[in-house]
């Protein structure tokens, strides 16, 4: 099985599963049995590395001889590029890597992955996330590939301070006609932005700058509008009711939007938004983490909830999305076992929920039932946003999901950002991104494409609402 046909480079005899009680002491048995010292190389953005993830590999070293030893730090937006460059030169110069799910359908085509479901076997590994969306991103034609340590879910946070006030629920429903609620809708999202948004106040703040990630928040919309975008047979399919109204919300946030967001990524925004320069958010729940924090300004005054949604397929439906980051091994790397026993250790149930609790890094984000309880996870996000991070995870569905992810997304990425300036229309955002993604769809070819359409669909929630 997996992308490729052909034997894996890997030093594994296949057996019974280890001894151990739990994933842990599994990982730790089965990297024993290699008898190896040795360091392995891994491509990571450090902030991600430099917490409990590191604290992690330090103790399995001390327990097994394998530990890291070359740490590359880049950027989260440098890796998938240079990823792909490793992929294309079959480099072995990283055992692991550190990076977006949505990256494995096209570096598992590329050859570079190496797929785990055999190690997981062995390891008697737990894997599994609220929403099977999650594990659902991470797998490929049956396989997985990744192991989860960022759930990166986008969770709708308000100002309780303003929402909560009598005097500025009055004035709403004196204005509007109707009670001040949470926001359901899109339209109800950019009501209340327009409402709350004042001198010393912006109504919302989202991501609209180049290369970080607006994609994601025009496809939140454009979900649940019931879009999907392309056809069956790969025609793109994004210039229709479901796409113009989802572009219209996308820039209908302008208005009520920092002067510099165009410009602006998340070391901007979210010190701005922890700092009280905005209302309210739709964002990564890391930013929320970072908003609670001790010495935040805005900390104990949001009310966290479900993104909103849309009513254009007759009922109501809310798509939030989920982006995300997994550590994956390199399929010509020497030492693949030894590197999935580490994997595995940093993402058993006990360990990935340490690693989510860390209260020095804000970029590992919940995602599995495990963390949902936990006390120490539930004081870095509170309760209540733990719960609508839950919700959100429910109702999560993935990026552009297919082989050629870098080039899909980085052309709807600049007619976007082009549009949200102003220099073309939202239709003409829209009719560009589908006459270059058909160019994508040729040079990649249609009949790989249409056959991964099936996993694509399979990482999309399968109800419109929470079910909690």
């Amino acid at each position: 099985a997996g992308a490729l046909a052909g034997p894996y480079l890997t030093d594994v005899a296949w057996g019974a599963q280890f001894a151990g009680g739990t994933p842990e002491e599994r990982a730790i048995n089965g990297a024993k049995a290699l008898k190896k010292d040795l360091n392995l190389n891994i491509l990571i953005w450090g902030q991600f590395y430099n917490g409990k993830m590191r604290d992690l590999a330090a103790e399995f070293k001390e327990k097994t001889g394998i530990g890291i030893g070359g740490v590359q730090d880049l950027a989260a937006p440098a890796i998938p590029p240079k990823a792909m460059a490793e992929a294309l030169a079959k480099s072995t110069a990283f055992d692991i890597i550190h990076i977006d799910a949505h990256m494995i359908p096209t570096l598992a085509n590329a050859g570079y992955l190496h797929p785990l479901d055999k190690f997981m076997e062995r390891g008697g590994m737990i894997y599994r996330s609220v929403g099977p969306q999650m594990v659902e991103q991470n797998r490929y034609h049956g396989e997985t590939y990744g192991f989860v340590t960022d759930g990166n879910v986008h969770v709708t946070g308000v100002r309780k301070d303003y929402f909560e006030n009598p005097e500025e629920r009055k004035r709403f429903e004196d204005k509007h006609g109707r009670p001040l609620r949470w926001p359901e809708t899109w339209d109800d999202y950019l009501q209340l932005a327009s409402f709350f948004n004042r001198p010393d106040l912006q109504g919302v703040a989202e991501l609209r700058s180049r290369k970080w990630s607006g994609p994601i928040w025009y496809l939140m919309r454009f979900y649940a509008n019931g879009g999907f975008p392309f056809a069956d047979d790969m025609t793109p399919t994004l210039y229709n009711d479901a796409g113009r109204k989802a572009m219209e919300w996308y820039l209908g946030t302008k208005p009520y939007s920092v002067k510099d967001t165009a410009i602006w990524g998340s070391p901007q925004t979210i010190p701005f938004v922890a700092g009280g320069g905005a209302f309210m958010w739709t964002y990564w729940t890391g930013g929320f983490g970072a908003s609670e924090r001790a010495g935040s300004k805005t900390q104990g005054k949001w009310i966290y909830g479900v993104a909103p949604g849309s009513r254009m397929q007759g009922r109501l439906v809310k798509r939030s999305v989920s982006s995300p980051f997994s550590v994956m091994i390199n399929r010509r790397s020497q030492n693949a076992e030894a590197a999935y026993w580490l994997c595995q250790y940093w993402a058993s149930p006990k360990h990935s929920t340490e690693i989510v609790a860390d209260t020095k890094i804000t970029f590992h984000d919940p995602w599995a039932p495990e963390h949902m309880k936990d006390p120490r996870v539930l004081a870095k996000y509170t309760p209540q946003g733990l719960e609508a991070t839950a919700k959100c995870l429910e109702v999560s569905s993935p990026p552009i999901l297919l082989p050629g992810h870098l080039e899909f997304t980085d052309i709807l990425d600049k007619n976007l950002a082009d549009a949200f300036v102003g220099t073309i229309s939202g239709d003409e955002a829209l009719k560009t991104t589908e006459a270059e993604w058909r160019d994508v769809v040729k040079r990649i070819g249609a009949r790989l494409l249409v056959k991964d359409l099936a996993g694509y669909k399979a990482a999309f929630p399968k109800i419109d609402l929470p079910k909690s």
